[in-house]
């Protein structure tokens, strides 16, 4: 097995322990497709963000101008 192999295999472990925080799915960033049976979460935090909750959460909602 390759370096490179290796490396992405680490990276799909990785990407089935983190999970995914109920904000990320309301998130301007969150993308959702999944690429080689793992999902890419969003933009900034591909795998999904470990902590309590994310620094770069941006809801989707816009606001509204009167």
């Amino acid at each position: 097995m390759s370096k490179l192999q290796r490396k992405e295999e680490e990276m799909y472990e990785a990407a089935y322990l983190i999970e995914m925080l109920p904000d990320c799915r309301i998130c301007k960033h969150h993308h959702g497709q999944i690429y080689g049976g793992v999902e890419l979460v969003c933009a900034v935090h591909p795998y999904g963000y470990s902590g309590d909750s994310c620094p770069d959460y941006q809801s989707k909602k816009r606001a509204t101008s009167f």
